[in-house]
């Protein structure tokens, strides 16, 4: 099959993978993607071997050549490789055959990449690892427990996958950084055949979370508890055994309003947890120097999106949104009237659910 470029006049992704430093244009990359004869794997172990790829890989065709991904600092296999095939055909067949394969009891992610370059073989992560890898739902400790930004996003594109009617009109929402994940999967969502109606971000962290007023707070403790994770795993591993009731009496100190059902107190007894918070603080540290200047690849689908704005969020300050009113106008862009906080669900659910529902037709 010959591609012909001219078809990528509204370009979409044909990868849920992506180089966020790749250099050239979102149209060159896509060109890139449909014409490679390289695929990124990721979710492998640790101890796995460079033969292992070749054997496994070889059954789709001829291989030439495997890249294992390296930690930058020790040398040592991180998780991911690219493996190139001599044809797009071969590459393909491995893509559709070999994806979810078990290695080392492991499944293995595979998706297409623009194509290999010196350095890239390098992890990104602040100690050498790779930090963008695929989604890990089977966790072993060789490869660390902690999730990033970009896990989060590939677990969202599987879940719609897996879960998703493609026959039925699907309403996307998301909510604070979920508003960024919702609009990094949108376009592979449309490509794959959902039929969404309205994709809506409600108080949406899209960009500059470090300099809002909660990031200019937080960031300096998020990124020390994150770099030394000993400290933090030390600091709290005495919660995990703290009673029930124990939990819920720390929790009531934070959660005062009476307005406040029941429900949320019993979620956040259930999230109490060493483990979960050293997610927290990972997550959050990665979101902080990753979610940066607006990319307008965000905004490629503008006419399904509708934005709603705070007027008194912490996290994404109401200029956002009046900077997204003057770009999208005011049919897509919302400025909440009833002075919500950006986390609404704790005790302002209902104003909120009633401010929401007119998305749907």
């Amino acid at each position: 099959m010959v591609f012909d470029p001219r078809t990528l006049d509204n370009p979409r992704d044909v990868s849920a993978y992506r180089d966020q430093r790749y250099q050239g244009s979102l149209r060159d990359q896509e060109i890139a993607l449909r014409t490679s004869t390289t695929l990124y794997v990721g979710n492998l172990s640790y101890f796995t071997k460079e033969d292992q790829v070749y054997e496994l890989f070889g059954r789709a065709g001829d291989v030439r050549r495997v890249i294992m991904g390296l930690d930058r600092f020790k040398k040592t296999p991180c998780g991911f490789c690219f493996v190139e095939y001599y044809t797009r055909e071969d590459a393909e067949l491995a893509l559709q055959n070999i994806t979810n394969t078990r290695l080392d009891d492991r499944l293995v992610r595979a998706d297409w990449d623009a194509g290999f370059i010196e350095g890239r073989q390098y992890g990104r992560g602040k100690h050498g690892g790779q930090v963008r890898d695929e989604y890990r739902k089977d966790f072993d400790p060789e490869r660390g427990d902690r999730f990033s930004l970009e896990d989060q996003v590939t677990h969202k594109l599987d879940f719609v996958r897996e879960h998703l009617p493609r026959g039925k009109e699907v309403y996307i929402f998301g909510h604070s950084i979920g508003s960024y994940m919702m609009l990094r999967i949108l376009p592979n969502v449309l490509h794959e055949g959902f039929n969404v109606k309205k994709a809506v971000a409600l108080f949406p962290t899209i960009q500059h979370m470090a300099a809002s007023p909660n990031g200019k707070r937080l960031q300096t403790i998020l990124s020390t508890l994150n770099t030394h994770d000993w400290f933090t795993k030390g600091a709290t591993f005495w919660i995990d055994y703290l009673p029930i009731c124990i939990k819920k009496w720390l929790i009531s100190f934070n959660l005062r309003n009476e307005n406040i059902p029941a429900e949320i107190h019993d979620a956040t007894v259930e999230i109490l947890h060493k483990d979960v918070f050293r997610n927290i603080v990972h997550m959050s540290n990665d979101e902080l120097d990753f979610v940066v200047e607006l990319d307008h690849k965000l905004l490629e689908n503008r006419d399904l999106v509708h934005f709603y704005y705070g007027k008194k969020d912490g996290w994404c300050p109401v200029e956002h949104g009046l900077s997204m009113l003057e770009l999208l106008g005011e049919n897509q862009v919302t400025i909440d009237e009833d002075d919500c906080e950006h986390a609404f669900v704790i005790s302002e659910g209902d104003i909120m659910a009633r401010n929401v529902i007119k998305y749907f037709d």
